[in-house]
């Protein structure tokens, strides 16, 4: 998982705000995260949040699934076997959204 923060450029103004203090990942910033390279296949979950205390800056937390993890999830062994706490998947996606939510709220140098 990683997270990081995003200066808006001007490009970007009217498409970040998704409303409700969260913020839509710019496809210039995506492109580069799932671009060439090692991670390029991987399946990902994005969860982005405007800073709460810099205009113009929003935070992205990121996580890139394992795709045996995938495809556990997605394909469980035992269809009827309920997780007490949700799929893997589902755990990485609360750890991520966590970490935006967090991350939004502290002073960026």
């Amino acid at each position: 998982m990683a997270a990081l923060s995003w200066d808006h450029l001007p490009e970007d103004d009217g498409l970040i705000d998704a409303g409700d203090g969260r913020a839509n990942m710019p496809g210039r910033l995506l492109a580069q995260l799932q671009g060439d390279g090692p991670y390029a296949d991987l399946p990902f979950f994005a969860e982005g949040r405007l800073h709460t205390d810099q205009d113009g800056v929003s935070v992205f937390g990121m996580a890139w699934y394992a795709p045996e993890d995938y495809t556990a999830a997605k394909n469980p062994v035992d269809p009827d076997h309920a997780q007490i706490e949700g799929t893997v998947l589902d755990q990485i996606q609360g750890r991520t959204v966590s970490a935006a939510e967090s991350w939004s709220r502290k002073v960026v140098p």
